[in-house]
């Protein structure tokens, strides 16, 4: 079973889950021709960098610290920034428009990646908009050297970084500039769209009946094949310190050994609790899945299980079930539950996600008796 330490921030996950619910609040809008009158165009590339080359509208009045632009370099850990504007000195404070960066190292969508930056950074979430899984828009709370600000943020995957917008204003201000903030980070946009894969994946077959690309950074191991009946393999997920943080197994099933798809599910969740998994409650249904086109039939369960030797730990287990030709897959995800370690959890449902899309059959698996 998953011996995971638990995050040190992880027990806000669930309050902050919940904040993720909350819609962005309502602003007045500016007028489209009003707020172009008010604003300049800015249009930069950091470092000569396509994929951060961005526009944006600020008003007029506001200055670049051109520094910024000039000492542009990425940093694998922390963030990067690259483009800092200010506004004039109001409330003994400057509201400001800054652009970051950082290199993602691992599979993440953007609305994950932005719940851990909150949690890290211990900001204050107050709503939040997800565009798609690459963009997503929140306005926080932040506190510096007893000065508050109200920030509208904007955080965008492109390529293997993220970039991450955001428009601050001191408190005082918030009720005579919260129209152009919105309408400026609105105007913000990048000017290339470029889709990657974050880490390295390696391809895997079953033969000539299947096969599915995984991370490098997980270990496989195919137990002896001994039928192409039922087949296996496994993927783990492990710390420097060879802890193990999550486990995926594919087991593919021939038809022609089942009765029905229902009984070969029934032996499957037995199996698992005889390994000391105790399924819990069904978590949720998931949607937004993009199968491989020969699969017949696809569906993703995620439930709520304890380790029946540890019942203070808590996991989810993500079960994809799909059907093509002549087999039937069951791709599995043992991961800590999201509220136990945000972190790790994100890390692995993202990840089965990409394993799961890869899975594809092959020839000899679509061909009929």
């Amino acid at each position: 079973m998953c011996g995971c330490a638990l995050s040190a921030v992880a027990a806000q996950a669930q309050e902050i889950l919940e904040r993720f619910s909350a819609p962005l609040p309502v602003v007045e809008e500016l007028e489209r021709a009003a707020f172009e009158e008010a604003t300049a165009l800015h249009e930069e590339t950091p470092g000569d960098d396509e994929v951060i080359s961005y526009s944006v509208r600020l008003p007029k009045t506001w200055k670049l610290a051109t520094d910024r632009l000039s000492n542009y370099s990425i940093s694998n850990r922390l963030l990067g920034e690259v483009a800092r504007y200010y506004g004039p000195s109001e409330f003994g404070s400057r509201s400001r428009f800054t652009v970051e960066v950082l290199a993602l190292e691992y599979q993440v969508s953007a609305q994950q990646w932005f719940l851990q930056h909150v949690l890290a950074s211990g900001y204050t979430l107050q709503g939040m908009k997800v565009h798609n899984d690459r963009k997503v828009e929140a306005i926080l709370v932040k506190i510096e050297k007893d000065t508050t600000y109200i920030v509208r943020a904007v955080a965008q995957i492109n390529g293997k970084r993220i970039i991450l917008a955001q428009y601050s204003i001191v408190d005082a201000s918030w009720p005579t500039e919260q129209g152009m903030q919105a309408a400026s980070v609105g105007s913000f946009e990048l000017k290339t769209d470029k889709v990657e894969t974050i880490e390295e994946m390696l391809l895997f077959q079953f033969l000539d009946i299947a096969e599915f690309k995984y991370p490098k950074t997980w270990d496989l191991r195919a137990p002896p094949l001994r039928s192409i009946d039922r087949m296996l393999v496994k993927l783990s997920s492990l710390t420097k310190g060879r802890t193990l943080n999550g486990q995926m197994e594919l087991h593919l099933v021939s038809t022609y050994i089942s009765e029905s798809l229902d009984d070969e599910i029934d032996r499957f969740r037995g199996e698992l609790e005889e390994k000391g998994l105790l399924l819990g409650k069904l978590i949720e249904k998931k949607e937004g899945y993009e199968f491989d086109e020969y699969m017949e039939f696809a569906l993703v369960d995620v439930y709520a299980a304890t380790d029946a030797e540890n019942k203070m730990l808590d996991y989810e287990l993500w079960i994809t079930t799909m059907s093509s030709g002549s087999y039937y897959y069951f791709l599995t995800l043992l991961t800590p539950s999201r509220n136990s370690d945000f972190f790790v959890w994100s890390r692995n449902t993202e990840t089965y996600k990409l394993v799961v899309e890869s899975v594809a059959p092959q020839e000899e698996s679509l061909v009929d008796e």
